[in-house]
């Protein structure tokens, strides 16, 4: 019977850090789960935005500026912005005029940058109200509220509405008649 081994089994300090590791994160982890069984919480979700409206446009006329009468003022910038339809067969094209309205820091982007003509990208959503005018008639109004916006075209193409692109090319590049070009 000389066949007795013994197994020696060397634990280092390492293998006990990481054990105890492992037994916190677990109970921590059974911890969280009671908390959220026990406390009925749901996990939370964005909201998803169903009345999200897109447009890009120029100002028709500089906005109107105004300020709330609260201990912290607010701006509110009401402005039409002209928005491009597609072009019909004959070549004329139209626009819609959409009231727009902008609050708070948007508002105030809107007062210190825009200004009739500028063109503009911007986000928001529909909002329609109504209200009673002075002749007693209920008047019914359909806003765009501003989230966010920005321009849509630089300073120096604003300033040029002509876009006369030949002024624009750089001398380096050569003037090639069609007649040349293999591709015809």
């Amino acid at each position: 019977m000389g066949g007795d081994k013994k197994v020696t089994m060397v634990i280092t300090l390492g293998d006990i850090i990481l054990l105890v590791f492992i037994i916190v994160v677990g109970w921590m982890a059974i911890l969280v789960a009671l908390a959220t069984i026990f406390t009925n919480q749901k996990p939370k979700r964005r909201k998803k935005k169903m009345n999200m409206v897109i447009l890009m446009g120029r100002l028709v006329r500089d906005p109107d500026v105004r300020y709330s009468n609260s201990t912290e003022p607010m701006a509110i910038a009401r402005f039409t912005l002209a928005v491009d339809r597609k072009m019909k067969k004959d070549g004329k094209s139209e626009a819609d005029f959409i009231s727009c309205i902008a609050f708070g820091k948007t508002g105030e982007f809107v007062e210190k940058y825009l200004t009739k003509g500028t063109k503009v990208v911007l986000n928001g959503h529909w909002q329609t109200g109504s209200y009673t005018n002075k002749e007693g008639t209920k008047v019914y109004t359909n806003d765009c509220v501003v989230d966010s916006m920005e321009f849509a075209e630089s300073k120096k193409v604003e300033s040029n509405p002509s876009n006369n692109l030949s002024d624009e090319i750089p001398q380096e590049f050569m003037n090639i008649p069609e007649e040349e070009l293999p591709f015809n």
